[in-house]
């Protein structure tokens, strides 16, 4: 987990070192971002892999750094077969070149609230999200001077968390990890 955050660290520090390389860096831009995706992929539980489909919705607010660098927060929903998770997360985005439709590098990182609505029969039956990572590359389209289309496909790996009663232990604790590939679609606008 740790070497997880170090690399996403050293990237964002990458990003912003290709900002101050810029050289018309004065005028910061803001920017939102509504996107939708389809989730394939699914929940290692027992060193056992279930497929588990789902759709997302996203909402991003951020600030263009540069003309290829930018940063922002965001929430969104994530609905799976019987789980659900709310996201609140800091993403970075880079460009790979200044032309017109550049492709484009992302990362999110953030804290993802989950419940199950899966059967109700387990005693003492909790569940909780955790912390995510997603890391995608897409395609960006320019539409006019102010609007893009983002077509994305990333790897997310979500933590959770499940807790409920069993004969011998009233509080047993397992750790669930879903992997997952996300392909969105999403408009920006750049104000």
């Amino acid at each position: 987990m740790k070497r997880i955050f170090i690399l996403f660290f050293i990237i964002f520090m990458g990003f912003c070192v290709f900002a101050q390389n810029e050289p018309d860096r004065r005028d910061f831009k803001f920017y939102q971002r509504i996107s939708g995706g389809y989730i394939f992929g699914g929940q290692v539980y027992n060193q056992d892999f279930e497929y588990n489909p789902g759709v997302e919705i996203q909402g991003v607010y951020g600030l263009k750094l540069s003309k290829r660098v930018s940063v922002g927060v965001g929430t969104g929903i994530t609905v799976l077969e019987d789980e659900q998770f709310l996201p609140v997360f800091a993403e970075v985005n880079g460009l790979t070149s200044k032309k017109n439709n550049p492709a484009a590098l992302s990362m999110q990182v953030g804290y993802a609230h989950g419940w199950y609505s899966g059967y109700d029969d387990v005693e003492g039956l909790e569940f909780r999200g955790g912390i995510y990572f997603d890391a995608g590359l897409g395609k960006q389209l320019l539409v006019s001077e102010n609007i893009s289309v983002l077509f994305r496909v990333s790897y997310r790996h979500q933590f959770a968390q499940m807790q409920f009663e069993t004969f011998n232990n009233p509080d047993y604790r397992e750790a669930v990890h879903y992997d997952m590939l996300v392909l969105s679609l999403g408009i920006v606008n750049f104000n």
